[in-house]
Formats: structure tokens, sequence, C-alpha cells
């Protein structure tokens, strides 16, 4: 029987990185300029992403005398909601469309001034301490597998990516009574690291594998990935408000991220490439 896990008041202590509670409504006026210092780049980061833009903000300062990149760090259902409250960061950055998707049709972020940073896609993974075999992820549909960790589809990319995948390869309407759905991916993972589910759905690279303070290390372990004809591209993506006054210093911040020599270094916290 899963046992949901959830993660109030999430602490952040790698890289030195603060959760906090957001931006600041500048107005309520959706058109209204915002007043912010022009040097500063303020960004929502999903927890999992944040070792690696840590690295790029490292770098973006070194190169800009006098700028700097402000991260807010959290789980990306918690950094819609407070942009969809009224907060206005100049980016916001998530594995996956469906956050940044949300935010796009609900015209708080401008399409065209986004950016895809990086690739992921979809995995099977089983506890370390208890893996479960696989040969194919159809297998997912068999005996052995008596329980699916994923966040839930719709409000979240890991679910709604998953979703698509498992039904690529014809198995999602056979594992529904297997699938154990949480708020977050973090959630997902930490019942599979625990060895309360079989096996779950995440990302490869994992994000949230970056961080050693929440899951243990080594205690999850990729057992099948999905070729690409089982699978849509997954983007690692910024999102730029539409609002933000600093969409200039972005672009420069972007370049940074993705920039050919920073990238084997990203790479190596979970951020590859586009």
């Amino acid at each position: 029987m899963i046992r949901r896990h959830v993660r109030n008041g999430l602490i952040w202590a790698l890289l030195g990185v603060a959760l906090v509670g957001g931006c600041a409504r500048d107005s309520t006026d959706p058109n209204a300029p915002v007043s912010r210092d022009p040097n500063v780049i303020v960004a929502y980061v999903a927890c999992g992403i944040a070792p690696a833009i840590q690295i790029a903000k490292e770098s973006f300062e070194a190169a800009n005398t006098g700028k700097s990149v402000r991260m807010e760090v959290g789980q990306p259902p918690e950094l819609v909601a407070r942009i969809e409250q009224g907060a206005v960061p100049d980016i916001i950055i998530c594995p996956g469309d469906s956050e940044i998707g949300m935010l796009e049709r609900a015209r708080l972020l401008d399409p065209a001034a986004g950016a895809t940073i990086g690739y992921c896609r979809v995995a099977i993974a089983t506890p370390t301490a208890r893996p479960v075999s696989l040969s194919h992820p159809k297998d997912l549909a068999g005996d052995e597998v008596e329980s699916i960790a994923m966040a839930t589809p719709g409000i979240n990319s890991i679910g709604t990516d998953g979703k698509h995948a498992l039904e690529r390869i014809g198995v999602w309407d056979q594992v529904q009574n297997k699938l154990v759905l949480f708020s977050t991916p973090l959630e997902a993972v930490t019942a599979v690291a625990e060895g309360e589910a079989d096996v779950g759905i995440i990302f490869d690279p994992c994000p949230v594998l970056q961080l050693p303070d929440l899951v243990p290390p080594d205690s999850v372990t990729v057992v099948a990935t999905l070729s690409p004809g089982e699978q849509r591209s997954v983007k690692i993506r910024l999102g730029v408000h539409r609002r933000s006054p600093n969409q200039l210093l972005v672009r420069r911040f972007v370049e940074v991220i993705n920039s050919e020599e920073l990238r084997p270094e990203l790479a190596e916290v979970g951020l590859p490439g586009p």
C-alpha cells in the first residue's frame, strides 16, 4: 500500500538557494508596468533544475558585472499558482510543456520570448533496493508490476507526457488500477526511492534525482527508456512573463545557458542541451 508523501514547506538547502514567498504583486492591472531593479532577473525555477541554473547564474554574473539572477525555487505547480495569482517573475523554468503551456494560454507568458534550454525523455524507474525487471515498457501491464507512481497528468508535465507515452505503447487502459498519482514529481520519485511503488514514470535525466538532500543518491534506477516513436519530444523550457521589464537581460541569460562552453557542465547536473 503506497503512502502519499506530502512535502509542505520544502526546505531548499542545496547550493545555498532559498525558497521564498514569491515576487510582490506590482499591480492588479495586467497591463501596468512593473517597477523593478533593471539589473536583476527574477527567476522562478523548478527545484530539480536549480543545480544547473545555479551554475548558469554564476557564469552570467561573472560575465556581466553589476547584473544578477535572483532564483526562487519550488515545485512547478506552486510556481505556476503564484504567477496565476499575480506574481511577476521575469522568467519561469520547468521541464516539459504543461506548466509553461498553461501560463501561455492564460496570456501570462509571451510565447515568442521563451526558449528551449534542454531536452529529456520519459523513462521507467524502480527502487534500486527492490528492482523490477522489464524487457519492454509494455511489461508494465504484467503481473510483476502492482503499483506505478506518477505525477498527475494535466497539471504536471511528467504526468502528461507519461500518460501520452503509455497511450502510445498501448498500456494506459491496462494499468489504470495500478496508478498512484501524486501532486508533484518529487512525491512520485520519493515513493519509488523508498520502495513504496514497484515502478515510477519519470523524466530521464530526472531533475529530482539531482537533489541528494531530498532523494537519496542511487536509490532509484532507470530500467527502461521509451524510444522516440513511443513518446513526444520533451523540452526543458524557459518562459518569459509578458510584463517582465528585463527581457533584454533575459536574452543574455538564455545565451549563457545555451552556450557551448557551459553545456557539458550543465549536462552533468541533469540539463542536457537543446
